[in-house]
Formats: structure tokens, C-alpha cells, sequence
């Protein structure tokens, strides 16, 4: 099947022009990876790779993510990123010989088969924070034996939970190509204070108490206003966050039906008594900080969950659903240091935020646990680093 795919990759890349790319003075390390959502993932391991001295060839499928490592990057000499024309083979073959790449690193899920075949034949391949969503997976087994090979063309695999180790292992012949370390995003889960919101920058009193409903999934609406009827009249301050921008409209629906009052973050300021819509894209790290209580949506509904420590890096008690196996290893941990409760009804996440706000004191200690979780998950990147050196060490020699 694959000399099949190559012939026609081929041929439906033949006119597509491929960027300019140089040689490399010291060994390199090629990361390739989709877009924003990966540069979390990646972005710890590559400055490793940088700060030891290797220089860090990058490909980046869309223009979001080349835009933004080009920002991250600036001026860093041993540091380059092309946009990946597709799985043009002559492009991978010509990178693979002018840069002399010892090791090709892709983020989770970019399995591209030029690439990977390609790329065994010059280098050690390793898959970053792998995983394998629940679209993906019934598309890949439908053609198994095709992505098997592809999987099992990596050096290792290093999963980004227990469910995906397991997940692979359908997939992978050998078990001991997949190594579990951790989630490499918890290391890119750091506080730069001067780009935080505080509360009177937008509105909110000091001593208001404020429940954030952030990454709110379309299922989850209702049962979100619902709870937040019952929150409002007990004057307590709620911010929600869907998920996707096209669910505003709807929320706001929801919210006029019943009457509740509401501001929009891209029209005005947080006004007490109503609730306070985050409409704007990549800010709702920056209203976890503000909220006493936090609740992570696509745990609600069977969504697989979004990511529980965003707002537990700030030390916020964190409450999510009980349909977490995209963050299972998280949730649990949460849940074992005290930092996390899990609940498994839209009554059960009410009844859990009137509880904390009737018991302040309560919530800031589960806070400061879910910022313990998360300060003893850290050094994921260098974990894997360590795995990838020790690998390049034993079959090829070290790389200087």
C-alpha cells in the first residue's frame, strides 16, 4: 500500500513549491508537528535540544503554528522552521541529507508516511506525546496493518497517558517501544504574571467569589445555564468559556431564555450580577486565574475532556466530569493529592461549587493541592530527552 501512496503523493506534490533550506553546522534534531496546539507539547524538548547545543530543524503544518514558533524563536541562530509542503518525498529526502539528521521527533499525531519511511532510513525516530484520538482511531483501525507499520517504524513511543500507552499497544508489535513518562504540556504550564488579567483590569471585585466554566463543550450548555441560574441569584460571579467561538450564539440563547443577564468579553466589562462571556480565542488560562473555582468542560458530556490543569497551575480547586480518559492520568492525580473532585451529574457540580463557596478557606487549600500535583508532574521534557539521548548513545554513537 505504501509504494502506492508514495506514487500518488508524489504526483499530487510535483508543482507544490518547497522552502529553502540550508545546512547545519552542528547535528540536528527535526521536530515536525501540526500547529499551536502542539507547540505546548514541543516547545519544552526543544529548548533542551537548543540549550545543549543542537540545532532544531522545524516543519509546521499551518500557518498559526510557523507564525507562532517564528515569535518564539526570534533570533535564535541554531533554530529554523519551514511550513511542511504536505509529504512531498523529495523534500523529506533532501532535509534528511543536507541537514544530516540524527533524529526526526514528531508531535502526537502526525503521522505522515513519506515522512516516516522516509525518515528510518536516515535517522531514529521518536513519537512525542503520542496519542491516538477517538476520530482518529476509527480511521486508523479500518487500515490497521497500513498504520501499524507506520508505528512500528518508531524507535519509541512515548505516550501522553496510561489510556494511550494502552491504546498503542494494538497497534505497536513490542511493547518496549512505548515508554509512559508523562504529558509534555505540563512542562509549558508556567505563570508569566505580566500577561494575567487582574481583577480590577476588568472589572471584578476583589471579594467576589467566581466560578469559571472554561472549554465548554455545545452538549454541555444547557446543564452549564442551568447551574448558572441558581449561581447568579445567590450573587455569585460566574465566566464561561466555550469551548469553540460558534457556540456564543448559543449560549447567549440560552442565557436570554431564561432572563439572565450577561456581558461579552469583547464588548464590555465584567459587570456584577451578570454572568461574563469569554468570546475572544486563547485567553481562558488567564480567566482561570481570576475565578476562586474552576470547571473543565468535555468532562460533562462523553467529550474525553479538555486539559484539568490549566487552572491548576494557579492553584485553583479543579472540577471536572466524570469523562476524562483524554486527561485520565490528570484527573486521577488531582483527585489523589486532594486538588480535584470529580462529579457525575450537572447536580453534583453545584452542589460541589456551593460547598466551596460556603467554605472559602476549603477551596484555597484544594488549590494549593492541585498546584502540588502539578509541580510534582514536572520535567516530563527532560525525562524524554534523557529516554532519546540514552537511545542515540546505544545505536549510533553520541551525537557530537
Amino acid at each position: 500500500m505504501y509504494p502506492l501512496y508514495r506514487f500518488l503523493s508524489a504526483l499530487y506534490t510535483i508543482f507544490i513549491k518547497t522552502p529553502r533550506i540550508g545546512g547545519a553546522s552542528r547535528p540536528t534534531v527535526w521536530f515536525h508537528l501540526s500547529s499551536l496546539g502542539e507547540i505546548s507539547s514541543a516547545k519544552g524538548l526543544m529548548d533542551i535540544f537548543l540549550d545543549s547545543g543542537y540545532f532544531v530543524f522545524t516543519t509546521v503544518f499551518t500557518d498559526a503554528g510557523y507564525s507562532k514558533l517564528k515569535e518564539l524563536y526570534k533570533g535564535q541562530k541554531n533554530f529554523e522552521v519551514v511550513r511542511f509542503p504536505y509529504d512531498k518525498p523529495s523534500f523529506i529526502e533532501d532535509v534528511f541529507k543536507v541537514k544530516h539528521v540524527r533524529a526526526l521527533i514528531i508531535i502526537e499525531t502526525e503521522l505522515w508516511p513519506n515522512l516516516i519511511h522516509i525518515g528510518r532510513r536516515y535517522a531514529r525516530l521518536y513519537l512525542v506525546n503520542a496519542r491516538i484520538s477517538d476520530k482518529n482511531y476509527e480511521r486508523i483501525i479500518k487500515f490497521r496493518s497500513f498504520f501499524g507499520d507506520l508505528l512500528n517504524s518508531f524507535n519509541i513511543i512515548f505516550p501522553q497517558s496510561t489510556h494511550q500507552k494502552n491504546r498503542f499497544l494494538e497497534f505497536v508489535n513490542d511493547e518496549r517501544k512505548l515508554m509512559y513518562i508523562g504529558n509534555s504540556k505540563v512542562d509549558n504550564l508556567s505563570v508569566n504574571k505580566k500577561s494575567l488579567i487582574k481583577r480590577h483590569e476588568i472589572g471584578i471585585p476583589d471579594d467576589e467569589f467566581v466560578v469559571v466554566f472554561g472549554s465548554v463543550r455545545g452538549k454541555e450548555l444547557a446543564d452549564i445555564v442551568n447551574i448558572t441560574e441558581h449561581l447568579v441569584k445567590k450573587e455569585i460571579g460566574v465566566i464561561i468559556a466555550p469551548r469553540h467561538p460558534t457556540r456564543v450564539k448559543m449560549l447567549e440563547d440560552m442565557l436570554n431564555e431564561r432572563k439572565i443577564p450577561y456581558t461579552k468579553r469583547t464588548k464590555s466589562k465584567y459587570k456584577k450580577g451578570k454572568v461574563f462571556i469569554v468570546d475572544t480565542l486563547g485567553e481562558l488560562r488567564k480567566f482561570y486565574y481570576l475565578g476562586n473555582v474552576c470547571f473543565v468542560g468535555g468532562t460533562l458530556k462523553d467529550y474525553g475532556g479538555h486539559n484539568v490543569l490549566e487552572p491548576a497551575v494557579f492553584a485553583k480547586p479543579v472540577i471536572f466530569g466524570p469523562f476524562v480518559r483524554n486527561v485520565e492520568d490528570e484527573a486521577r492525580g488531582l483527585i489523589r493529592y486532594g486538588g480535584g473532585i470529580m462529579v457525575n451529574t450537572d447536580n453534583e457540580l453545584l452542589k460541589a461549587i456551593l460547598e466551596l463557596y460556603k467554605n472559602r478557606p476549603r477551596a484555597a487549600f484544594i488549590g494549593e493541592n492541585a498546584l502540588r500535583f502539578v509541580e510534582s508532574m514536572r520535567k516530563v521534557s527532560k525525562k524524554i530527552y534523557k529516554a532519546i539521548m540514552e537511545d542515540l548513545n546505544e545505536k549510533t554513537g553520541t551525537l557530537f
